[in-house]
């Protein structure tokens, strides 16, 4: 069963306020699934159903995977073994609202260097149609240079009804392909997040950030619920996601295991996480108040990922504009102007 992000949000918020306030999940969720209209209300009265048969929660969202990515139910497993499965819960929330708005953000920010390119195409087009079969007589009449390119767009301009309109229709095709499943709830897990939002620049490092701050989360609470360190640390990267992030907290878990000090040379540590967290991994076994230090330090690299986000917001428009705006007025006039002129300089200079 499929469900959109906003969906996906909306449904994670009301299981996280049924578990604060201490609510059975089961009669809650039927509850909600009686309110929620769509996709969301249906999955909710299916997981009340399930959980009324006494089927744990774990083993419900599984059955789901498109509903509940891997992401999901890491960190549903991360707030069981905490106990503290709301916190948790609100974690992945904000991340999975900040990616809806990067989203948006991204849609609004494409829309002016789309139809800048589509008004340019079309432009192209009608030259090719209309205009290259003229230039190409002038080239013939007055034996300029460059009869070879007329010709080749004049031939072109024989065959613009067909594939005219080819190209505009695969761009919009692509664009409304991105947007349908970017708006599912597996944009929350980072490899889907880095392949439909990372081809952005400065994208990558907020999303980098935004998975730091929800392992620190995650982390934190484990930490704090007398979670074994390298357990928690297994626990909380399999709930931030990312094949990398994973494969560090492995080695960084068999790494304080076995007692060796943990540094910037631990194998995976530097590439994947900051060298702040891996500094506090490695007092941890030490300290007590290392709960408190993680959560400091999610709450700084939220932070950062937040000032990232707002960045990209206000200069991703301004790039994709100059970029692709730029690029077909420039490749536009080149094609006009680039004509007249040859005409221009043969008139002058007659040979």
């Amino acid at each position: 069963m499929s469900v959109s992000l906003d969906q996906f949000i909306a449904l994670n918020d009301e299981i996280a306020a049924l578990v604060r306030v201490g609510v059975p999940l089961e009669e809650g969720l039927v509850l909600i699934g009686e309110e929620m209209s769509g996709p969301s209300g249906k999955l909710a009265q299916w997981v009340a159903e399930r959980l009324g048969r006494g089927e744990p929660l774990e083993q419900i969202l599984a059955q789901q995977p498109e509903a509940f990515p891997p992401l999901y139910r890491s960190v549903v497993q991360a707030g069981l073994k905490s106990g503290r499965l709301a916190a948790a819960l609100e974690a992945i929330a904000t991340s999975a609202r900040r990616l809806a708005q990067t989203r948006r953000m991204i849609a609004a920010g494409m829309i002016y260097p789309l139809l800048v390119f589509l008004v340019a195409w079309g432009l192209f087009v009608f030259y090719t149609w209309k205009l290259a079969d003229t230039f190409l007589r002038l080239a013939e009449d007055m034996e300029l240079p460059g009869r070879v390119f007329f010709e080749t767009l004049d031939d072109w301009g024989q065959s613009a009804a067909y594939w005219g309109p080819s190209v505009p229709v695969a761009v919009l095709l692509l664009a409304w392909l991105w947007w349908r499943s970017s708006g599912r709830a597996s944009l929350a897990d980072p490899g889907a997040a880095g392949v439909l939002l990372g081809w952005l620049p400065g994208m990558r490092p907020m999303l980098h950030n935004f998975q730091i701050a929800t392992f620190t989360d995650v982390l934190a609470l484990l930490v704090e619920h007398r979670v074994p360190l390298t357990e928690a640390v297994v626990l909380a990267a399999d709930a931030a996601g990312g094949d990398g992030l994973k494969e560090a907290s492995r080695q960084v878990a068999e790494a304080i295991r076995r007692g060796e000090p943990l540094d910037a040379r631990t194998p995976g540590a530097a590439a994947a996480l900051p060298p702040l967290l891996v500094w506090l991994l490695s007092r941890g076994q030490t300290q007590d108040a290392l709960p408190a230090a993680l959560g400091r330090a999610a709450e700084m690299y939220h932070q950062r990922a937040c000032y990232l986000a707002e960045a990209a917001r206000v200069f991703t428009p301004v790039i994709l504009t100059l970029v692709v705006g730029g690029t077909v007025t420039l490749l536009y006039a080149l094609l006009v102007l680039g004509s007249w002129f040859t005409i221009l300089k043969a008139l002058a200079y007659p040979s």
